[in-house]
């Protein structure tokens, strides 16, 4: 990805058709559409089972050290995207409160990295409710309260 990219915010995990089956069937993502078109989603990528998110999940893992969460109760792999021409006009929020619908009685908290080059991301995140856990260490663990 260029520069550019990275800080308007595209993202690096990509999913191929099993692994959005696998997010699809346990609703844990949400799509935004304008007419036929796609303009939007948000995910939480813990039952796709990507390798990619390996470092996620021993960090999901390894919260019940330092903040005493359960694993089982962390929704990891958090991604949101959408398209330029629709962003600034509260998506963001709204697909993540649909998808806390969604997933309340599963999670108790989701966990999500954002990369500091990201500038677009790490506004909106932490504006709608993400916390940094670690800001001393690389990547940097965003947290969400679910309940």
């Amino acid at each position: 990805m260029t520069d550019a990219q990275r800080q308007n915010g595209f993202i690096r995990i990509e999913y191929d058709r099993d692994d959005l089956q696998q997010i699809i069937t346990n609703k844990e993502i949400v799509i935004a559409i304008n007419g036929e078109k796609v303009i939007g989603y948000y995910l939480i990528g813990r039952k796709s089972g990507k390798a990619a998110l390996d470092y996620q999940k021993n960090k999901a893992n390894s919260l019940y050290d330092t903040h005493g969460i359960s694993f089982a109760k962390i929704g990891y792999g958090c991604q949101v995207c959408i398209d330029q021409e629709y962003r600034e006009l509260g998506l963001s929020k709204l697909m993540l409160n649909k998808l806390l619908e969604n997933v309340f009685q599963k999670y108790d908290y989701l966990l999500s990295t954002i990369s500091s080059e990201n500038i677009v991301s790490l506004q909106n995140s932490t504006a709608i409710g993400w916390k940094p856990i670690n800001l001393l260490e690389k990547p940097v663990f965003y947290l969400l309260k679910v309940i």
